[in-house]
């Protein structure tokens, strides 16, 4: 009775593990932004804008957080505003600095006259919500993660001047890596520094900033620098 107890425990055991097994062979054949995209709906919709303030904080608008360079682990941006009523946004709860709103908006309600319809998928991400999402990618592609997500702590989205576009012509999709040679995305990367905007992670920028590219993503810093730095790229 002993020996046939183990085989059943050992046969249990081997169908648990084929389950898993398929389980996870299957997320590794699926489209991991489109599972990125669903994470956020579901971490957005439960976050309020005013909960996530700290009025008395800085700014930190040129704040040089980097892979290297990193926030006050209890650093929340001041004044913090849901722009789902103003622009288009995907994902639940898109929550932005109240003072680069009007040129977030401006730039979007432009590129609209211009022709382009753009999304915004992701904008401010506190310090838990990024550790989630980055345990999420190492998990989802264990040999890039380290390129495609910050640590928790290094991310622009901490500022809440930082925000993920997305388009009409790539499907609405999260981090489409063909934002880029969208019609909208070559609007928005050489328009975007006339709103103050810049593109954090150019195509050739990798050596300096050690992510991939991200045509999607853009930093607000302010008519000057923005310019300046459109002025020499």
């Amino acid at each position: 009775l002993f020996g046939t107890l183990i085989v059943v425990f050992l046969l249990i055991g081997i169908v648990v593990y084929l389950r898993v097994f398929n389980s996870e062979v299957a997320i590794g054949n699926s489209d991991y932004s489109l599972l990125a995209s669903a994470y956020d709906a579901v971490k957005g919709s439960q976050e309020s804008c005013e909960s996530l303030s700290d009025n008395a904080s800085p700014q930190l608008t040129l704040f040089p957080v980097s892979r290297t360079t990193s926030l006050p682990l209890e650093y929340k941006p001041p004044r913090l505003l849901d722009i789902t009523k103003e622009v288009k946004t995907l994902n639940g709860i898109v929550c932005i600095r109240s003072d680069i709103a009007p040129y977030l908006i401006a730039l979007m309600e432009n590129a609209k006259v211009a022709g382009h319809e753009l999304g915004i998928t992701s904008g401010f991400r506190s310090y838990e919500r990024q550790k989630s999402l980055f345990d999420f990618w190492r998990r989802a592609e264990p040999d890039t993660y380290f390129e495609e997500a910050a640590v928790a702590g290094y991310s622009e989205h901490h500022l809440g001047t930082a925000i993920d576009l997305t388009s009409k012509s790539v499907g609405w999709e999260s981090v489409a890596r063909n934002f880029g040679e969208s019609p909208e995305g070559k609007w928005v990367h050489a328009n975007a520094y006339r709103y103050g905007f810049v593109l954090s992670y150019p195509e050739f920028g990798k050596p300096s900033s050690g992510y991939n590219y991200e045509p999607w993503h853009l930093r607000f810093l302010g008519l000057k620098a923005a310019q300046a730095i459109y002025d020499t790229a």
